[in-house]
């Protein structure tokens, strides 16, 4: 909910990257997947801490010094 990035262009990749990474946590793995639980857990981890790393960046490129 609201601005994460306060950068708008790094704003949408960021929420993206949120998204796909709870829905690998969130994900069964089965042969339909083609991955298995930790396999989707460790994709998940990536995803969601390369989002956090874009938020967490941008937020601190606008802060005042």
């Amino acid at each position: 909910i609201g601005d994460i990035t306060q950068l708008g262009a790094l704003q949408w990749p960021a929420r993206a990257l949120l998204l796909l990474g709870a829905f690998a946590f969130a994900m069964p793995g089965n042969d339909i997947v083609g991955m298995t639980n930790t396999e989707l857990l460790i994709v998940g981890a990536v995803l969601t801490a390369v989002g956090v790393v874009i938020a967490w960046v941008g937020k601190r490129m606008v802060a005042p010094a």
